[in-house]
C-alpha cells in the first residue's frame, strides 16, 4: 500500500500514528481527541484529493466504510436498547448524533427535536448521508464491484449485497422493537464478510492460477502480488 500513497498523505498518516502512540495521560481528553478526529478528516481529504481513484483507493474505502457501518450500527442499536423512549432521551440521542458527526445534518433534514425513530432513520437507513450505515454499505459494495469488474461475483460481493439489502429493507419501528436482534444480524454478516475478504483477496491458498478475467481485466493487484 505504501507505494500507492502520495507523500503528503503518508506523512500525515505517519504523524498521526506517532502522535497517538506517544500521547501521555492528561486530565482533559477532549482537546486530544478532537485533534485526532480532525487529523483523520485531513487524512481522508488527502486520500480523496491526491490518490489515483483506482484499486488501491477502492480497498481503502472498502475497509473504511465497512468499519463505519459496523460502528454506527453498534452505537445506535445499543443506545436504543438502553433507553426507555422518554423525553429525557433527547440528550442521549443528541450525543449519539454528535459522536457520529451527524448532528447538524440531522437538524438540516428533520428540524424540531431529536427522537429515537428519526435518529435511527438518519444514522442507519438514510441512503444519502455519508455518516449512515446504509450509505456506508452501499459505498463498500460499489468499491468491491469496481475491484471485481464484470467478470466475477465473489463471496464478498454477495455478502455486501445481502448486508446492503438488510439496511434497505429495514424500517425504524422494527429496529426500535428489536435493536439487539438487528445488530446481531448485521454483525453476523460482517463476520462472514471479514472472513470472505481475507480468503478472497489476502489468503495465498485461495489465489487462482489464472489472474486475467473477461475483457482483459486482471484480478486485484493484492492477489497478483501474493502470487509474485
Amino acid at each position: 500500500m505504501r507505494p500507492s500513497l502520495p507523500t503528503e498523505l503518508y506523512e500525515q498518516v505517519n504523524a498521526l500514528h506517532w502522535r497517538v502512540q506517544e500521547a501521555v495521560a492528561q486530565p482533559d481528553l477532549y482537546p486530544f481527541l478532537m485533534d485526532v478526529q480532525m487529523s483523520i478528516r485531513l487524512v481522508d481529504g488527502l486520500l480523496e484529493d491526491t490518490m489515483f481513484h483506482d484499486e488501491a483507493r477502492d480497498f481503502v474505502r472498502l475497509g473504511k466504510f465497512i468499519e463505519r457501518a459496523a460502528n454506527v450500527t453498534r452505537v445506535v442499536t445499543q443506545k436504543s436498547a438502553e433507553l426507555a423512549d422518554s423525553p429525557e432521551d433527547a440528550l442521549e440521542w443528541t450525543a449519539v448524533l454528535k459522536c457520529c458527526f451527524a448532528f447538524e445534518s440531522y437538524q438540516a433534514r428533520y428540524g424540531g427535536g431529536v427522537t429515537a425513530d428519526r435518529v435511527i432513520e438518519c444514522l442507519l437507513l438514510e441512503d444519502s448521508l455519508p455518516r449512515s450505515a446504509r450509505f456506508a454499505t452501499s459505498t463498500a459494495l460499489e468499491a468491491v464491484a469496481r475491484i471485481e469488474g464484470k467478470a466475477r461475483r465473489s463471496k464478498p460481493l454477495r455478502l455486501l449485497v445481502q448486508l446492503n439489502g438488510l439496511y434497505r429493507d429495514a424500517n425504524t419501528q422494527s429496529i426500535l422493537q428489536s435493536p439487539l436482534e438487528f445488530d446481531a444480524e448485521c454483525r453476523g454478516l460482517l463476520r462472514q464478510l471479514e472472513l470472505a475478504l481475507r480468503e478472497t483477496y489476502f489468503h495465498p491458498s485461495k489465489v487462482p492460477a489464472a489472474v486475467t478475467g473477461e475483457e482483459g481485466r486482471g484480478m486485484p493487484q493484492q492477489q497478483q502480488q501474493v502470487m509474485a
